[in-house]
């Protein structure tokens, strides 16, 4: 019988440990977060393309953004990815539940963070707004963005629907998210 209750305690004490809540990132964190990823992306794309002109800067996105992205999300222990509802990469194709909450940003512009959870993790929304160096490569058609650069995006992203920005507008979210699991986030 003594036996059959410690192994009820045991189990008792595992379940607890296993339903405990995650550990959860603050606004500040998230946006700290955020910021590192664009500030990695957008120092190394400017100095892309202020070195080899708008062509050169498509290609050296098309292939290091989502590296650039990674590392900064392995450095912080969560996952960590550009989403929005005119995507130029099909990757960063954001869901209906992304889009709403890009949506609420736009009836709420001062928000800086927007959370949600799912059976997937904790995700933590930071908005991204064009600047005027992102019209060269999504600003409007034939006047921001040269034909030249146009033909690029054309053959790299034959579905681009990044175009037709206004600098400040909301491009996106940064989703940081936070996965549901037994092991504990590294800082």
């Amino acid at each position: 019988m003594k036996k059959l209750f410690y192994v009820f305690l045991l189990l008792t004490g595992v379940w607890q440990c296993r339903q405990a809540d995650p550990p959860a990132l603050t606004g500040p964190e998230a946006r700290e977060i955020a910021l590192e990823a664009q500030t990695a992306l957008g120092q190394t794309l400017k100095a892309k393309l202020q070195s080899e002109g708008a062509v050169e800067a498509i290609g050296f996105c098309n292939v290091n953004a989502i590296p650039i992205t990674k590392r900064v999300a392995e450095t912080r222990g969560v996952r960590l990815k550009r989403v929005t509802d005119r995507p130029r990469n099909p990757e960063n194709q954001a869901t209906p539940a992304e889009i709403a909450m890009m949506l609420r940003l736009q009836e709420a512009p001062d928000t800086t963070r927007l959370q949600r959870e799912d059976m997937e993790g904790i995700h933590y929304y930071t908005p991204i707004y064009t600047a005027n160096l992102c019209m060269q490569c999504h600003g409007q058609p034939g006047t921001e963005i040269p034909q030249e650069v146009l033909a690029v995006l054309a053959k790299k992203y034959p579905a681009d629907a990044a175009t037709g920005y206004m600098p400040g507008e909301l491009r996106g979210l940064w989703k940081i998210t936070l996965p549901l699991t037994d092991k504990p986030r590294q800082p």
